[in-house]
């Protein structure tokens, strides 16, 4: 990990001190996560627990944030950077109902409207490292841009927050996962499409739709692993040095 950061660090002192091939810049990306579902073991009943999970559990929003250092070499870039990500997916259980009441002593039914509903909210933090290659074409002001590479996810934590909403009243429980369940380090392959409007000699600014899949399986010793994905919409300003 230090020396993962040692890196980094290192870039960006050489983009600072660089001619204007370099450029830094931070950018943020709004996100929506999700996940695939595998199989870890040939036991029967896990396609079945498969069919149900992916029935139940839906997608939800994450973000990923951070800086990027960019090397240009004519229409080729190689892109780098430092992002924290949020990543992960939702359970909505529907309303439990509980019937009208009916009195013994008396023979008539009094109604009862009490309903209870669950939201499971399962969140993943990594630190990012991408290693990216761009190839870009455009006019003076106007560039587009499209790039493929990988993703260095060094995980950081996870967690579970549990919404449970009942009788006007709402509880909340959160819960830390063990770090041992998950793998340190996973890879993930990345995808992009960007336009690029030039602000001036030095500065511009990028939107890029990006697409992001885990390649390696995020957990250990477990029957049913997961791989996380993401679809997301990044916008980055960046700045010649």
């Amino acid at each position: 990990m230090k020396n993962i950061l040692s890196i980094f660090l290192c870039l960006v002192t050489v983009s600072l001190f660089g001619q204007s091939k370099w450029q830094l810049g931070v950018s943020y990306s709004s996100d929506v996560v999700y996940r695939t579902l595998h199989a870890d073991t040939l036991a029967a009943y896990v396609d079945d627990f498969i069919k149900l999970r992916n029935a139940d559990e839906k997608v939800k929003y994450g973000y990923t944030t951070g800086v990027n250092v960019v090397y240009t070499l004519k229409k080729w870039q190689l892109e780098t950077g430092l992002f924290y990500s949020r990543k992960g997916y939702i359970v909505k259980r529907g309303d439990l109902k509980f019937g009208n009441t009916i009195d013994p002593r008396k023979g008539f039914i009094y109604p009862v409207d009490n309903s209870t509903s669950y939201t499971f909210i399962y969140r993943y933090s990594y630190l990012d490292i991408p290693l990216k290659l761009n190839y870009q074409i455009g006019t003076k002001r106007l560039h587009y841009a499209v790039s493929t590479g990988i993703i260095a996810n060094i995980f950081l934590s996870a967690n579970s927050k549990t919404e449970i909403v009942s009788d006007n009243s709402i509880q909340v429980r959160e819960y830390e996962y063990n770090k041992s369940y998950f793998n340190s380090i996973s890879l993930s392959g990345q995808l992009t499409a960007a336009v690029l409007y030039v602000l001036s000699e030095k500065q511009r600014l990028r939107l890029e739709p990006t697409f992001r899949y885990m390649l390696t399986k995020q957990m250990q010793n477990v029957k049913i692993n997961q791989r996380l994905w993401s679809i997301g919409l990044n916008l980055s300003y960046l700045r010649s040095f």
